[in-house]
């Protein structure tokens, strides 16, 4: 018997290549294929001749007949014949040429092609080059040529490719077509006929929005970057200079760098350039259209050969829809062969699964860090609202206040000369030291004396202040707060603060850190009421205790409950404070601030029942994004605070 070796020509059926070409039937990821092609010749071009094109012109011409991917690059027939029809061919992009200095997108060969026969009836591949035109065509079921490099003037091909029908080079660019009729230029160009999607390509404002989309898409923002892309509807420019849209990143948080190790498990990297992972924070959660955005991108020379986003590949809906990332790691296209034919995800294999997780391990240390404060800027945003609170319920019970002798005379120990001023005493009062005619029938503290003091030392009284611990600045430590742990008591008073009124709320404490004024309103201010409650009981006890040798528990126990009702009575009447709880406010308040255009913390109050302080702590909050879409503005309105004309804020959306 004998053996032989006989070569099988290796052959593809074509409605193989027709089931794979269905995944760029979408215009979004179609055109970007050819923009990229585009891209990629103008690169061969700057390799060979030692040229800088950038900003170098691609005309995207597209309406329900056609669809145009222009450029004037233009090669060789032979090359085409040979490069661009042979499915599969990863030198298609370089045209079998090894490139110098340069890297090109493509690197599979099939990008193009397969959204000219998954989309189109008939897609022609016109090509002019020194002179000669050549024309090829794809079809649902053959590829053939139509015209062969033949001798063309520059006119019959420009109206070979509709070129002539353009309005766009009659207004905008009539000296480039001057160029292109003295023959003075070559163009290549992709003119998919009768597009199978009609819909998005059928007024302007349709084609804007999936322009919008391309200028999103990976795999078209290299070449957008580095070339100059006009869109025409129908001849006629549409959208100049697209550019690939970039997150609104935010500078303070900055961007986090992290060098990818020479070597990982065997697998050896950073050969021609230092492969870095870069991760930045945008400003705003990356959504809609922008979610495109929210990826990591993964290059080689800074050409996109696959992404991921983010939220997937972290496994987190939160603080990761606000990051972008980027590598260049040419490693994983030149060497290691993960580049997958779509260009989304690499191509799963080891080196791959290593890299990923590299990379998440990188990630996972940044969202660590931005939750860590996030966690902060909420704390302190809680505690600034505890802060507001405070001073409110402080200021509507002062009369309280100055009767339990909490409100104190401030004197200053600095100047020289001295004068005669008004100081309070713990005598009856009756209206600026009895100078009212008629009288209330209730008696307040409060009366006044002459004292010689030095003249710099007048000033107003100090009432009593319940300061948070780690948050607020110590008046008698400038620059400064009064740090305490957690297990010191929950209220604290220093020596030197009873002279001032001073009392430091432990913030330390883990009840403490949860409370939250808009997801739980009620529940917070009863427990800052109770807190008040509990500073001046302490500060009567105390003086009872003083006066009296024998320990009185009923006494106590009245004194503590008229307390209770004093303050709730003041502070809930005036502030106008809803104590019945209810669960569902916050998307009240935030379903009747999303039907406005202008609003006033009044109105909503009105609309939803919610109380002012409820409303300020909603808009207050980073997560309702309230400052994010409406700017403030000044109003002065009549009636405002107990019957004067006040300064409100009035609220307008950007």
């Amino acid at each position: 018997m004998k053996r032989k070796s006989r070569k099988i020509n290796f052959k593809v059926h074509r409605d193989y290549i027709k089931r794979e070409s269905q995944h760029f039937k979408d215009h979004k990821k179609g055109i970007p294929e050819w923009i990229k092609n585009s891209d990629d010749s103008y690169t061969r071009k700057e390799d060979k001749e030692d040229k800088d094109l950038e900003n170098a012109k691609i005309l995207l011409n597209l309406d329900k007949k056609q669809v145009v991917c222009l450029d004037f690059g233009g090669t060789e027939f032979k090359k085409i014949e040979k490069h661009l029809f042979y499915w599969g061919d990863p030198k298609a992009a370089t045209q079998g040429e090894e490139l110098n200095k340069k890297m090109v997108s493509g690197g599979h060969g099939n990008g193009g092609k397969y959204y000219a026969l998954a989309e189109f009836e008939k897609c022609k591949i016109i090509n002019y080059y020194k002179g000669r035109l050549s024309v090829f065509v794809i079809e649902e079921d053959q590829d053939y040529v139509e015209i062969e490099d033949e001798e063309a003037s520059p006119w019959e091909a420009i109206k070979e490719a509709g070129l002539n029908e353009w309005y766009y080079f009659e207004k905008e660019n009539k000296e480039l077509f001057d160029k292109l009729r003295k023959g003075e230029l070559n163009f290549f160009c992709w003119r998919g006929i009768n597009p199978k999607d009609k819909k998005v390509l059928s007024n302007k404002r349709k084609l804007q929005l999936l322009i919008s989309s391309i200028s999103n898409h990976p795999q078209s923002r290299s070449a957008l970057r580095s070339r100059s892309v006009d869109a025409l509807y129908e001849g006629k420019l549409l959208w100049p200079n697209i550019l690939p849209e970039q997150a609104d990143i935010d500078e303070v948080f900055g961007i986090k760098e992290f060098a990818l190790p020479n070597e990982i498990e065997g697998y050896k990297f950073n050969k021609k350039l230092n492969s870095v992972l870069r991760v930045a924070l945008s400003k705003k959660p990356l959504r809609g259209e922008k979610s495109s955005l929210n990826i990591l991108e993964i290059d080689a020379y800074k050409k996109n050969i696959a992404y991921y986003f983010l939220p997937d590949l972290m496994l987190d809906k939160g603080l990761s829809r606000s990051l972008v990332a980027n590598i260049d790691c040419p490693e994983l296209k030149e060497e290691y062969n993960c580049v997958s034919n779509v260009r989304e995800n690499l191509i799963e294999n080891e080196v791959t699964f290593l890299f990923l997780n590299w990379c998440r391990s990188k990630i996972r240390e940044v969202l660590e860090e931005l939750a860590d404060k996030e966690k902060k800027k909420e704390e302190k945003t809680q505690l600034n609202e505890l802060r507001g609170f405070l001073d409110k319920i402080t200021e509507e019970i002062s009369e309280l206040l100055e009767e339990d002798n909490l409100i104190k005379p401030k004197f200053s120990t600095k100047g020289n000369s001295k004068a005669v001023v008004d100081v309070p005493t713990e005598k009856d009062g009756f209206g600026d030291d009895g100078k009212i005619k008629n009288r209330g029938k209730g008696k307040r503290k409060g009366g006044k004396e002459k004292k010689e003091d030095n003249i710099e030392n007048k000033k107003g009284k100090s009432r009593l202040r319940i300061l948070l611990s780690n948050h607020d600045e110590d008046p008698l430590n400038s620059g400064q707060t009064y740090n305490m742990v957690e297990r010191q008591q929950i209220l604290e008073q220093r020596i030197q603060d009873v002279e001032y009124g001073i009392w430091w709320l432990n913030t330390q404490k883990r009840y403490i850190r949860k409370l939250n004024i808009e997801k739980s309103p009620e529940l917070t201010r009863i427990f800052i009421l109770f807190v008040t409650k509990e500073i001046i009981l302490s500060h009567r006890t105390r003086r009872k205790f003083k006066e009296q040798e024998r320990y009185d528990p009923d006494g106590l126990e009245e004194m503590n409950f008229d307390l209770i009702d004093n303050i709730f009575s003041k502070v809930v009447d005036r502030l106008g404070i809803e104590i019945s709880p209810n669960q569902n406010m916050s998307e009240t308040i935030r379903n009747a601030i999303n039907d406005k255009d202008r609003f006033t913390i009044s109105e909503i109050s009105q609309e939803t029942g919610a109380d002012s302080l409820t409303i300020h702590a909603f808009i207050n909050n980073p997560g309702n994004h309230v400052h994010e879409n409406y700017k403030t503005e000044k109003a002065k309105v009549k009636g405002h605070g107990r019957g004067k004309t006040g300064i409100i804020n009035v609220y307008v959306r950007k």
